[in-house]
C-alpha cells in the first residue's frame, strides 16, 4: 500500500529555471513593507497606532518602528499625540514620522527590496520624489 505524505505539494512554491518562486508576485506585502509604505505616504504628518491598525492591521506599531530603526537603520521623529476617547478621556500615543530625507530614502530602499522579493516593480521615480517632498 502506498503511503501519502502529510503535506501536499503546493504548485505556488515550485522553483522555476532561474530559482525564483513561480508565483512569488502574488504574495501579499510584508508587514515591514506595509509599515514603510504607510510612513512614506504620510510624510511629516506621521503615523500613530490607531491609523496603523486601520491601514495595515498591526496592533504593535511600536514594534514595527523598532524593527525599522534597530534592524534597518531608519530614524524617526517621535512626538506625543493626544487622542480623546468617546468617554472624553485623553490617551497619549506616539506619532512617528521619518526624521529626514535620508530616512525617506532608506524607507524607499526597504520597500523596493521587499517588492523585488515579491516580484513586483520598484516604486516609480515620480512617486519617490513626491515622498521626499512630503518631509519638512
Amino acid at each position: 500500500m502506498k503511503s501519502k505524505s502529510a503535506t501536499q505539494h503546493k504548485p505556488s512554491s515550485t522553483k522555476t529555471d532561474n530559482g525564483s518562486l513561480a508565483q512569488r508576485a502574488k504574495r501579499v506585502p510584508y508587514k515591514y513593507e506595509m509599515c514603510a509604505m504607510e510612513l512614506l505616504e504620510r510624510g511629516s504628518e506621521g503615523l500613530w497606532a490607531l491609523d496603523a491598525l486601520r491601514a495595515f492591521g498591526t496592533t504593535c506599531l511600536n514594534s514595527d518602528i523598532s524593527d525599522l530603526f534597530n534592524n534597518r537603520g531608519v530614524n524617526f521623529r517621535r512626538e506625543p499625540y493626544r487622542h480623546t476617547t468617546n468617554y472624553q478621556t485623553t490617551v497619549i500615543f506616539t506619532l512617528y514620522s521619518p526624521q529626514a530625507k535620508e530616512d525617506v530614502s532608506a524607507l524607499v530602499i526597504i520597500v523596493n527590496h521587499a517588492r523585488s522579493k515579491r516580484g513586483v516593480a520598484p516604486l516609480a521615480k515620480e512617486r519617490v520624489a513626491m515622498y521626499l517632498a512630503l518631509i519638512k
